[in-house]
C-alpha cells in the first residue's frame, strides 16, 4: 500500500508547485515538464504492472491466443473486435504483454490529459484524484480505452463537433459495447433546471428500490443474439459479484452532487465548461441510485465513462478560493482525500493490487491471480 501512497506524494509535488511558485509553473517549459511528469508516472506504473490488477489473467491469455490471420476476433471470449486489433497490431510488432500494456497506457492517459487539460486549469489535482479514484479498475483494459475515446468524444461535444463526437463513440464501441452510454452526454450540453434535477435524483432512488431496472436490462437482450449473450454475460457476473453498495460511497455521491449544487451559479461565471461536467456527474448519480439495489455490475461497468470526469469537476472547487492559504489547506485536504481515497478502491481486492507487482521489483512474489 505504501507504494500507492508514495505515488500520490510524488504525483502532489507538480499541485504544490504551482501554489507555491506560480509565475514559474505558468511557463510553458515548465509547465510541460510537469505535466509529463506526472503523466510519465501514471503511464509507467500502469504499463510495467505485472500480476497487479484486475482481469489480469484473461487479458494476458487474450494476448497470447490472439491468431495475427483473423485480428478482428479472438473466438475464445468474444471480445469487440477494436480491441482484438489493436492487441494483433501490437502483437505483430512485438509479441510481449508488456510492451502492449506500455502502449495502452500511453494512449489512455495521453487522451485523458488532453481532456482533463481542455476542461480545467487545475489538471495536476485531477490526475492524483483520477489515480486515486480508479486505481482499484487498473487491469480493465478494454473499458480504459473505450472511455479514453469517450473522454476525447466529451471535447469534441463541447467544441459543437458532433461528427467527431460519434466517431469517437463509435470507436469507443470498438473496445467495450457499454461505452454506448456515451451517446446520453448529447443532452447535457445546456443547463438544467434545479426542479427537474431534484426530480430526476428522486425517482432513481425510488426506481432503484424496484425491479423494474433488472427487467428493462433483461429486455435488452432480446434484440439479437450478440445483444443477448452481453446481456447474459453481466447478468452472471451479477450473480457472482453481488456485493451491496458501500454507504460512504453513496454518501459521498450525494454530497459532490449537493455542493456544486449549490454553487453551480458561482462556478459557471467563472468557468462555462462547468455545466457539462455537472450535467454528466448529475447522470451518473441518478445512473447510480437505479442500479445500486439490482445491477450493482452496471455501476462498475457502465457508470465508468460518467465518473471519470469527477476529478475534473472536484478540482472546479479552487475555483471558489481567492487566498494563497485557502488553496494550500484546500490542496492539503485534497491530498488527505486521495490518500483515504487509493485506499478504498484497492480494498475492493487487495490481494490484486497490494504490494505492487512489476519486472524490477517485487518480480518474485506469487500471487494468486482471480
Amino acid at each position: 500500500m505504501y507504494f500507492y501512497f508514495i505515488t500520490i506524494l510524488l504525483l502532489f509535488v507538480p499541485v504544490f508547485l504551482e501554489i507555491l511558485f506560480p509565475k514559474l509553473t505558468a511557463k510553458p517549459l515548465y509547465k510541460n515538464l510537469l505535466i509529463i511528469f506526472a503523466v510519465g508516472i501514471c503511464i509507467l506504473e500502469l504499463g510495467f504492472r505485472w500480476e497487479t490488477g484486475t482481469d489480469w489473467k484473461q487479458y494476458i491469455r487474450h494476448f497470447y491466443t490472439q491468431n495475427l490471420s483473423t485480428p478482428l476476433v479472438n473466438n475464445e471470449n468474444g471480445y469487440e473486435p477494436g480491441y482484438n486489433l489493436i492487441v494483433s497490431c501490437v502483437k505483430f510488432a512485438i509479441s510481449d504483454y508488456t510492451f502492449f500494456l506500455l502502449v495502452h497506457a500511453t494512449l489512455f492517459f495521453l487522451l485523458l490529459q488532453k481532456t482533463y487539460r481542455y476542461f480545467t486549469p487545475y489538471f495536476f489535482v485531477a490526475i492524483v484524484i483520477f489515480y486515486a479514484t480508479f486505481m482499484g479498475t487498473w487491469g480493465a483494459n478494454r473499458q480504459f480505452l473505450a472511455a479514453a475515446f469517450g473522454l476525447l468524444s466529451v471535447f469534441y461535444l463541447y467544441e459543437k463537433k458532433l461528427w467527431a463526437y460519434f466517431l469517437c463513440i463509435l470507436i469507443a464501441f470498438q473496445f467495450h459495447t457499454s461505452s454506448i452510454l456515451l451517446i446520453s452526454f448529447v443532452f447535457l450540453t445546456k443547463k438544467l433546471d434545479s426542479r427537474l434535477m431534484i426530480l430526476a435524483v428522486a425517482l432513481s432512488l425510488m426506481v432503484g428500490y424496484t425491479q423494474l431496472p433488472f427487467k428493462i436490462f433483461t429486455f435488452f437482450g432480446s434484440f439479437s443474439d450478440y445483444s443477448a449473450f452481453k446481456v447474459k454475460q453481466y447478468l452472471d457476473i451479477a450473480a457472482h459479484d453481488s456485493k451491496p453498495i458501500s454507504t460512504l460511497g453513496f454518501l459521498k455521491r450525494i454530497t459532490i452532487f449537493t455542493f456544486f449544487f449549490i454553487l453551480r451559479e458561482r462556478i459557471l461565471k467563472l468557468q462555462p465548461k462547468f455545466t457539462l461536467i455537472f450535467n454528466i456527474y448529475f447522470l451518473s448519480l441518478c445512473f447510480y441510485l437505479i442500479f445500486a439495489k439490482t445491477l450493482t455490475v452496471m455501476i462498475s461497468r457502465g457508470s465508468f465513462y460518467f465518473n471519470i470526469f469527477e476529478p475534473v469537476l472536484l478540482s472546479y472547487v479552487f475555483y471558489l478560493l481567492k487566498s494563497k492559504k485557502m488553496i494550500l489547506i484546500t490542496a492539503c485536504l485534497f491530498l488527505i482525500y486521495s490518500l483515504v481515497v487509493v485506499n478504498r478502491s484497492i480494498g475492493v481486492y487487495p490481494d490484486l493490487f497490494v504490494p505492487y507487482k512489476t519486472l524490477f521489483f517485487n518480480s518474485d512474489y506469487h500471487r494468486n491471480m482471480h
